[in-house]
């Protein structure tokens, strides 16, 4: 009906969209639709904190990886402003 409705939070978002999906898989899909310039960003942030827990957040190259989370959330931050 073109009527517009204010989400304030993910919660709410849920809640409207696919209750079945989970948070994450909501953020990301929103990130695709409304920022699609900083999706590969998101994704490689969401997937590193994902798979973190699994090697105790020890990783390789360490060095690598915290310059790379950076500069993500650099291009992220820029977007979100």
């Amino acid at each position: 009906n073109g009527k517009q409705i204010e989400l304030k939070n993910i919660n709410d978002y849920k809640r409207i969209s696919n209750p079945k999906k989970s948070k994450h898989e909501l953020r990301y899909d929103l990130v695709m639709w409304k920022c699609p310039t900083i999706v590969t960003h998101y994704k490689w942030l969401w997937e590193t904190c994902s798979n973190a827990r699994y090697f105790d957040y020890k990783f390789p190259n360490s060095k690598i990886t915290i310059g790379l989370a950076t500069s993500c959330l650099k291009e992220i931050k820029k977007i979100c402003k």
